[in-house]
């Protein structure tokens, strides 16, 4: 659907995480201290390689797309970096960690970004649409539907679609793809 747009579509895996049999550098969230998740530090690494394959490529504008923690990273770099970062599209995402993290009988984590303290960052221009699953017992969708709601009362083009049927895990969202079409059309359209 991206390259039929005539863009370019990569995929960058979070750090430690591999994609297709290929991983990326640094350590999985999963094998770090658990209180150090989400760390803006980390988010900004993510940041630099984004404005490095933008360059690369000679793109006008960046979307990215991200589930769960990518989902987090990517809403943090909507505000952290409105330089850089266009539109996002947030697939089951923990938009408030604070809260999501609560949510779960879980002690916070202490140094961890999150896309609702960027709110006030994000540039007039951008465009956010957040995917919550209904049967996502990971990730309420009423973190993301709140955020939207946040977004929406800055004046910004924000949307949240809830789909039925739809759990946490990422073969659950491929498997929606109606949903999932929808929202890319809606995020990747010209401005």
């Amino acid at each position: 659907m991206v390259a039929e747009r005539g863009a370019a579509a990569l995929v960058l895996a979070r750090p430690g995480y591999t994609v297709d049999g290929r991983s990326s550098t640094g350590v999985a969230s999963r094998d770090q201290d658990r209180t150090q998740l989400y760390a803006a530090a980390e988010i900004d690494r993510i940041g630099v390689a984004v404005a490095n394959l933008k360059a690369f490529h000679g793109a006008d504008q960046v979307v990215l797309i991200g589930h769960s923690g990518g989902a987090v990273a990517a809403g943090v770099l909507l505000g952290r970096r409105p330089d850089l970062v266009n539109s996002v599209l947030l697939i089951s995402c923990p938009c408030d960690v604070p809260t999501w993290r609560a949510s779960r009988g879980r002690a916070p984590w202490p140094v961890a970004a999150s896309p609702h303290r960027e709110l006030s960052n994000l540039a007039a221009g951008a465009r956010i649409v957040a995917l919550g699953g209904s049967d996502d017992s990971n990730t309420r969708p009423s973190l993301a539907r709140d955020y939207v709601a946040a977004a929406r009362e800055q004046g910004l083009d924000a949307r949240f679609m809830l789909l039925d049927g739809v759990g946490h895990k990422t073969n659950h969202w491929f498997l929606a793809k109606d949903g999932l079409t929808e929202a890319m059309n809606i995020v990747l359209a010209p401005r």
